[in-house]
């Protein structure tokens, strides 16, 4: 059956079908997100277990594939479709709203890439590439690998995670 072209412009299936499918779309892409998040951090926690050089590189290949196959762009999925789905469905963004506070906690952590884990990475690069040329996995590169402040800037990304699924499934605010 065919919707006249009045019913059909003001007919609500359209935008309610629309804005369904882009919450889907976010729910999957945070799938992805988390998914890489949590492969990213099963491979670096078996890097830092590892007393061989080769075994040390694997496992930093499988780490690197997660960050930038699934973390990476599964953040820039989920802020964009976050942001789509938000605004088709009239959610606000302001003054303080569940949303406000989702966006704010996500910048915070987003902030921790230029701040935390591209100059600790340049250090931890450098003391692979010293341990690559020594063939083992050197005391420099252990430490770079225990590095605490990158270890606490992942453990607050994972807190923004459950805080963000908090907020979106309480709606306090």
């Amino acid at each position: 059956m065919r919707v006249p072209a009045e019913v059909a412009s003001t007919h609500p299936i359209p935008h309610r079908t629309m804005s369904l499918s882009l919450e889907l779309l976010h729910v999957f892409s945070v799938f992805l997100f988390v998914g890489g998040l949590l492969g990213r951090t099963v491979a670096q926690a078996q890097a830092r277990r590892a007393t061989d050089i080769r075994d040390l590189d694997a496992y930093l290949r499988i780490s690197s594939q997660f960050e930038n196959k699934m973390v990476r762009p599964g953040s820039f999925a989920v802020l964009g479709l976050g942001l789509l789905t938000a605004w088709l469905k009239h959610w606000p963004f302001a003054p303080l709203t569940w949303v406000s506070a989702s966006l704010l906690l996500f910048f915070s952590a987003f902030l921790l890439v230029p701040t935390v884990f591209i100059p600790r990475g340049r250090l931890f690069r450098a003391a692979l590439d010293d341990a690559r040329g020594q063939g083992q996995v050197t005391p420099r590169l252990t430490a770079a690998m225990g590095d605490r402040i990158v270890a606490v800037g992942h453990a607050y990304e994972w807190a923004v995670v459950a805080a963000i699924t908090w907020l979106m499934i309480a709606k306090p605010f």
